[in-house]
């Protein structure tokens, strides 16, 4: 037989009693964890690009990014919504934008683009293109 020192045993009790069934035996396995955390982001800032999504995934709105409302390009994208409420049936521009926003392509645009996008099919909605 081994001796062992009182602290050995001390340890070796102090080790043993944390392992296995624990001191609270009688708590119930299904007992509610927490989940919930909570975390603090930094405001962005003022010049900072931000996406507005809609429930649906949908980008519905871009700020900090200019559109000129002039340019040729805003022209042709608020026609090409214009032209697609008809055949849609409604001037509902979530769903114009969920369209566009399927293109393989869509991606791959700068966020002035995307929001240049958005601002035309507002526009081609209210029927001022």
């Amino acid at each position: 037989m081994k001796k062992m020192t009182a602290a050995a045993v001390a340890l070796s009790a102090l080790v043993l009693s944390g392992c296995g069934g624990g001191a609270d035996t009688d708590a119930p396995h299904d007992a509610e964890v927490p989940t919930t955390t909570t975390a603090a982001f930094p405001s962005p800032a003022e010049d900072a690009i931000t996406y507005e999504v809609s429930a649906a995934g949908v980008t519905t709105a871009i700020t900090g990014v200019e559109v000129d409302t002039g340019s040729p390009v805003f022209a042709a994208a608020c026609d090409e919504a214009e032209a697609w409420f008809p055949v849609a049936g409604d001037r509902d521009v979530q769903a114009y934008l969920e369209a566009v926003q399927q293109e393989p392509d869509w991606p791959e645009h700068t966020p002035e683009r995307h929001a240049l996008v958005i601002a035309a099919a507002e526009t081609a909605a209210s029927g001022s293109c």
